[in-house]
Formats: C-alpha cells, sequence, structure tokens
C-alpha cells in the first residue's frame, strides 16, 4: 500500500499541473487559467450528449439537452468558477482542445467520478485516450448503468441509447487497476526524462 501511495505522490509531482477553472463550456469541455493564460480544455473519456451516438437517431435533440444540463448541474458543485485544480495533460497532437484528467481534493478523479456517479458516458471513439484509462472509465459507466446511478437511475433507457461501444475484445488492457496506470505513466515520464537530459 505504501508503494502505490508512494508512486501516486510521485506521479502527481511529475506530472500534474495547477489550474483554475475560469468557464465550463458543456458537460464535457472546461477553460482553465494555465500559466496566466486561458486552456481550453476537454475531460479526456468524456462524451458530449449532443454528438454521442448521433447516428442512431434514438435521442431526440430535447432530451440530449436535459441531460446535458443534469451534468451542468454536477459539474458545477465540483470545478465551481475560481477553484484551484491539478491535471495531467494527455497528449493529443495539438487537435482540438487540450485534453486533460483533473484530479479533485482527496486524490478523486472528475473525468472517473463523472462517469461512476452516473452523470456522464464514455467517449469510445477518442483516439488519444490511452487504453488503460479508456477500460478503467468503461468500467466505472458500467457500474453507474448497473447500480441505475445519477442519470441511468431515471433515463436508463436514453442513456442507454446514447452509449456507443466499439469492438475492444482481446485487448490487452482489461482489468487495469489504478496503480498500473499510475506505474505506467511514471515509466513513460522517466524514458522522457532520460531523453532530455542526454
Amino acid at each position: 500500500m505504501r508503494v502505490v501511495v508512494g508512486l501516486m505522490l510521485i506521479v502527481g509531482v511529475l506530472l500534474a499541473r495547477e489550474g483554475i477553472i475560469k468557464e465550463i463550456l458543456s458537460e464535457n469541455e472546461v477553460v482553465l487559467e494555465y500559466q496566466g493564460k486561458p486552456l481550453r480544455a476537454k475531460l479526456a473519456g468524456v462524451a458530449s450528449f449532443r454528438t454521442a451516438n448521433v447516428k442512431s437517431g434514438k435521442v431526440s435533440y430535447q432530451k440530449r439537452e436535459e441531460l446535458q444540463s443534469r451534468a451542468l448541474e454536477f459539474l458545477g458543485e465540483h470545478l465551481p468558477r475560481g477553484k484551484r485544480v491539478r491535471f495531467i495533460k494527455i497528449d493529443n497532437e495539438g487537435r482540438g482542445p487540450q485534453l486533460i484528467w483533473i484530479s479533485l481534493d482527496g486524490g478523486k478523479e472528475l473525468n472517473y467520478q463523472m462517469l461512476k456517479q452516473g452523470y456522464a458516458i464514455l467517449d469510445a471513439n477518442d483516439p488519444y485516450l490511452l487504453g488503460s484509462f479508456y477500460m478503467r472509465l468503461k468500467r466505472a459507466m458500467n457500474y453507474a448503468k448497473e447500480q441505475r446511478a445519477g442519470l441511468w437511475r431515471d433515463e436508463y433507457r436514453t442513456m442507454k441509447a446514447l452509449v456507443h461501444m466499439p469492438s475492444y475484445y482481446g485487448s490487452r488492457n482489461k482489468n487495469v487497476s489504478k496503480e498500473e496506470i499510475l506505474d505506467y505513466l511514471l515509466q513513460k515520464m522517466r524514458i522522457k526524462l532520460d531523453l532530455k537530459s542526454k
């Protein structure tokens, strides 16, 4: 247990950045003040209700807006304007808003908590989300679905219609723990530091 806590502290110090919440744009986008400049960022792995599984045509725009407003209430409680947050940047090759993974007070991860508490759905089409993060978020969403938590309680059929899960059979990332993800990130950071020092 001490090793895990130690790893979490090291990864937190090496990778985490600090910013201030300036505005919540949608259920998966925020504006942070980072290094004195505004940074438009997307919560990695969190889908937008406006665009989630649109091709199916099963969910009306009005229903999508209702879900979005309830998710925004959840975000507003956890990310009030002016709140300092720590976050990890996820490389998206400079395409679109910066992808981030937000850490809340007490070490809870916002992206994960949104899905686990049933106020978001997984963005299964995010090409920059690491497989290990994807699998953790998928398990969190499945937990919310099974427990009928958050939006799954009143809107089970609607939420199920919005979820789009591409085939992920044969993945090496199934059942990946938080500690394994942190260990992977720590190794990745060591490699980057070694390359910079040479």
